[in-house]
């Protein structure tokens, strides 16, 4: 579990705690990294099969989760925001009314099921490229034509 609730700081919550007496079950194979520099991210990323954000927040527009697909990783999201539209059929929408259990269930299935995480690993990496730099230019570009 990569990250914490604010930036550069290790705050541990009572949902924090939580998590971490549930993972003490697993004997380690769950580890909280707490705050990691933003310059450190990637190598998370490219040690991991699956970005998750099941987030309940309606974020129009999610940084981590383009930089999950130019990485390469199968994507699992909520149906919060702007996920749905960002992802498309590149990734697994879960949805908030049944967060927990299907957010589960989802991690189990690609967990289990390798070319599913590798055909939507391929499909993430390459709808990531619609986000580049070079294609927000040009759709600005547009923008600023038709005024």
């Amino acid at each position: 579990v990569v990250g914490n609730k604010l930036y550069g700081e290790n705050l541990v919550t009572p949902f924090l705690k939580k998590l971490y007496a549930i993972s003490k079950k697993s004997k380690d194979k769950i580890i909280f990294t707490g705050h990691v520099d933003y310059d450190l991210l990637p190598q998370y990323y490219f040690m991991s099969d699956v970005g998750i954000l099941p987030s309940l927040y309606d974020e129009p527009f999610s940084l981590s989760a383009i930089e999950y697909m130019a990485s390469g990783l199968a994507v699992i999201v909520s149906d919060a925001g702007g996920f749905p539209e960002m992802i498309g059929d590149t990734g697994v929408i879960v949805r908030r009314e049944n967060l927990i259990r299907d957010l589960e269930n989802t991690m189990i299935k690609l967990m289990i099921d390798k070319d599913l995480r590798r055909k939507l690993s391929k499909k993430s990496k390459k709808r990531s490229e619609q986000y580049s730099i070079i294609n927000y230019c040009i759709e600005l570009d547009k923008i600023y034509d038709d005024m």
